[in-house]
């Protein structure tokens, strides 16, 4: 069976499209996600967040966030939040999105690196990415909560 969708960047969202992006990031985090609305979308891309959306039938079903920073060593780019609705996944939209943000990226600046990061146990998502050819990094990634 195949599955149509569409990938459109989302500057900015209504009512409706903050809620299924919110719904959509429960999926991935669980009961403590992100709340989105539309100032929040709005302030994302204000920093230079890129967000793309999947979309079947005018219903978001997947989003993807680019983010863009620079330092002396230059431009880097990560890929957060990769979220398919359960229905969506193994339909190619997750790679779509991949894809899509790629595409961005090279635009921007052809040279720098876009990372991400991927539990052990999500594999298909980890078996997409390398396919996609992201490789891992000889790395431990850390992390400092400030209220712990």
């Amino acid at each position: 069976m195949t599955t149509h969708f569409s990938i459109r960047h989302l500057a900015s969202a209504t009512e409706q499209e903050a809620r299924a992006i919110e719904q959509l990031l429960a999926v991935l985090y669980g009961d403590v996600h992100p709340q989105v609305t539309p100032a929040t979308l709005e302030a994302l891309v204000a920093k230079g967040g890129v967000l793309f959306v999947a979309e079947r039938e005018d219903e978001i079903v997947a989003t993807l966030t680019l983010v863009r920073y620079d330092t002396f060593a230059g431009a880097k780019f990560w890929i957060e939040d990769v979220v398919c609705a359960p229905e969506m996944r193994g339909c190619g939209v997750g790679r779509a999105l991949v894809r899509c943000a790629k595409e961005w990226a090279r635009g921007c600046c052809p040279e720098a690196p876009i990372y991400l990061t991927s539990r052990p146990s999500r594999t298909a998502a980890r078996a997409l990415y390398r396919s996609e050819g992201f490789e891992e990094c000889p790395t431990t990634l850390f992390r400092y909560q400030a209220n712990d």
